[in-house]
């Protein structure tokens, strides 16, 4: 069996099952403050979010591009701007698996299903644009200190 073929059966959508609520904690990181040297110093914005089981992948899609659009108001937004993880408290561990497409939505889901405490921790992270880069290397340029000429006798 390929590997696909067998991540594509271990998140098949299992039958019959009543759907249960998820809490999601979200935390949502610009890309100025995951840029920054020191983790201590980083600021995230922090969401929460509730979804049945049974609830699409577009849903969460959507209600996830809500909750970045409104902690970081960006003028533009699509979901692949954005590097997205989640992790499971003593299931999967930091810093977590993608959560890029609807296989990855079912596993977590699959995962979810298995626990008591229905809680699911979701990383964003925005992605550095090549406008973001070329912008900071203006402003880099701009404010970077001038070096004096130095006269050789």
């Amino acid at each position: 069996m390929s590997q696909h073929s067998l991540v594509d059966h271990l998140v098949e959508p299992q039958p019959e099952v009543q759907p249960a609520e998820v809490t999601y904690i979200i935390s949502i990181m610009s890309a100025t403050e995951a840029r920054k040297t020191v983790v201590s110093k980083r600021a995230s914005k922090s969401a929460y979010l509730k979804l049945n089981t049974d609830e699409p992948w577009e849903t969460m899609q959507a209600q996830l591009l809500v909750k970045i659009d409104h902690a970081l108001r960006p003028s533009q937004i699509q979901y692949d701007q954005y590097e997205i993880k989640f992790y499971i408290t003593r299931v999967l561990p930091k810093p977590g698996l993608s959560l890029d497409s609807e296989t990855d939505y079912n596993l977590m889901i699959l995962k979810a299903r298995k626990l008591r405490d229905l809680t699911i921790n979701i990383t964003i992270v925005q992605l550095v644009s090549d406008d973001d880069k070329e912008n900071e290397a203006e402003v880099e340029e701009v404010t970077k200190p001038k070096k004096k000429a130095v006269r050789v006798c």
